[in-house]
């Protein structure tokens, strides 16, 4: 049996796990409960912005490296080491009001025309007080809906959520994303998406 798989490069921007962070990690976790085979999923030693998962979504394996940046910027300067991404998650802390200001329009337009990227791009508010139960204060002012979205059209990204539920919210996340990319696969090479599909019956048997 050929063992064929899919392979996506995700890349991340959002600040750190901190008091004002992002929450960008609640991503990475999702996909580390979601790996299968520890041995192809570990984190480079030598480079922590750098992770890869291997996991099982709908029988077809998917092969993920996950790249991981506090800007845009990052992304652009390291150009030469990625080469390419298939989706883009811009995360942001919903109890950060600055946070939204951090992403303009020119810095995205720069990063797409050098990466000439047209795959998924993603605006994601988390509500990282819910998620990580934190408590929240009386003065705590957070960034609403309208703002999510309208920060989405001026960006010209293709989707915007708010993920407030680190279960249910995240599943549907990551199934608008692999099931996008999984129709391509269907629909472009049906001969391997069969073959692949195989083997990720093999894989968790």
């Amino acid at each position: 049996m050929k063992k064929i798989s899919y392979s996506l490069h995700l890349g991340i921007v959002g600040s750190k796990n901190s008091e004002n962070g992002s929450g960008r990690e609640i991503f990475l976790d999702y996909l580390k409960n979601k790996t299968i085979d520890d041995k192809i999923s570990r984190t480079n030693e030598n480079d922590k912005n750098l992770f890869n998962y291997f996991i099982v979504y709908k029988q077809i394996p998917i092969k993920i490296k996950v790249f991981l940046a506090e800007t845009l910027n990052e992304f652009i300067l390291n150009h030469e080491k990625i080469k390419k991404l298939d989706i883009l998650i811009l995360a942001l802390n919903l109890y950060n009001l600055n946070s939204i200001n951090e992403f303009t329009k020119e810095n995205f337009v720069e990063f797409k025309d050098i990466y000439s990227f047209w795959g998924l791009s993603s605006l994601v508010g988390i509500d990282v007080n819910q998620i990580f139960r934190k408590p929240i204060l009386a003065d705590n002012l957070r960034i609403n809906k309208t703002d999510l979205i309208n920060k989405t059209k001026e960006l010209d990204i293709l989707f915007c959520y708010e993920i407030n539920n680190k279960d249910k919210d995240l599943i549907d996340f990551y199934d608008n994303i692999f099931n996008n990319f999984l129709v391509k696969f269907q629909i472009s090479s049906p001969e391997l998406f069969d073959q692949a599909k195989s083997y990720g019956k093999e894989l968790i048997k």
